[in-house]
């Protein structure tokens, strides 16, 4: 028997600007137990840089886990350190609850953070945003499956909008224009996605196809 089974792992997912940190302060709101680990919130405080606030974001998390705290953590789902820490939490015993936050446009993403900077706030590359748009839109599916419950919010209005919840890949849609939105244009992020990497691919091949000397009678893409 798991003498943690309390012990709760809040992943909060979505690219820059989406209002992850919001989401997650009302759920700390709700529940004061929950302990949020944000590197800009250890920048500030504690006044070092990016990189060295996320060096004590690392060491306070592993100091959580080792006092079996329930913590929430912020993603965009860019990179592979989430994946990492759901791997931590489930060896150890944790619920995983991820919540993903999307706005229906990556343009509304950059507007929001250009609002942040001119509040103060710390700002992100425009590119940067759009990578990580697309890339979290791409992985939100399989943070669902690895999470024990989930829940997929749109933050393009005036407030969150739950579209749909679940467990692993079994949904529940609350709102359906909403969701439905929403699957169709993440397909339309896949599918250029995926034509994307054909077309590198393709023109990796010619490249190489002309270093060799190999005549090419006709295009690749």
């Amino acid at each position: 028997m798991n003498i943690y089974s309390d012990k709760i792992f809040y992943l909060i997912g979505g690219a820059n600007g989406s209002g992850k940190t919001t989401l997650a302060r009302e759920l700390i709101g709700e529940n004061p137990e929950i302990h949020f680990l944000n590197c800009d919130d250890i920048a500030r405080e504690q006044n070092v840089s990016s990189l060295q606030a996320g060096r004590i974001l690392i060491q306070n998390m592993h100091d959580i886990f080792d006092a079996h705290y329930s913590f929430a953590l912020e993603t965009t789902l860019a990179g592979g350190f989430h994946n990492k820490v759901i791997t931590r939490a489930r060896n150890d015993g944790y619920k995983i609850m991820f919540l993903y936050v999307y706005l229906p446009s990556v343009e509304q993403n950059i507007a929001r953070v250009r609002q942040r900077v001119a509040l103060g706030g710390h700002d992100v590359p425009e590119e940067t945003i759009r990578r990580r748009y697309h890339e979290s839109l791409i992985r939100v599916n399989q943070a669902c499956c690895d999470s024990d419950q989930w829940e997929i919010y749109n933050n393009g209005g005036q407030k969150y909008e739950l579209l749909a919840h679940g467990i692993h890949e079994n949904a529940i849609v609350v709102n359906s224009n909403l969701y439905t939105s929403f699957v169709e244009y993440r397909a339309q992020i896949i599918s250029k996605y995926l034509l994307d990497l054909a077309n590198r691919g393709a023109d990796k091949a010619r490249l190489e196809a002309l270093r060799a000397g190999v005549p090419l009678v006709y295009r690749l893409r």
